[in-house]
């Protein structure tokens, strides 16, 4: 409803606008692999769903990709504990392969 109110509805849908479209598939973007360590997080009632095979194809260096049983995708409003909890074990993770 604050979108509406306040005129930026578009704003606030510009980013699946994007991502949903032919022109950004095309492009190859999610075909690029990235080297970087990176962690997902999975709630249940999320607008989208990448499976794992995917996630590896780009992320080559996944640490982490957790399911929750609970959530969606306002998931810091919902489970902000089960969230936070998922980013520090991340960072962990992170941390533990930086030292190695």
């Amino acid at each position: 409803m604050i979108y509406w109110v306040t005129g930026s509805i578009t704003t606030s849908v510009r980013l699946y606008s994007e991502g949903f479209s032919k022109a950004q598939r095309e492009l190859g973007i999610l075909s690029i692999p990235t080297k970087v360590p990176t962690a997902c997080v999975w709630f249940p009632h999320e607008i989208r769903y990448v499976p794992e095979y995917f996630l590896r194809e780009k992320y080559h260096n996944l640490l982490q990709n957790s399911h929750m049983k609970q959530g969606g995708h306002f998931a810091a409003l919902e489970e902000p504990k089960l969230l936070a909890e998922d980013i520090f074990s991340a960072i962990k993770l992170m941390l533990d392969q930086k030292s190695t």
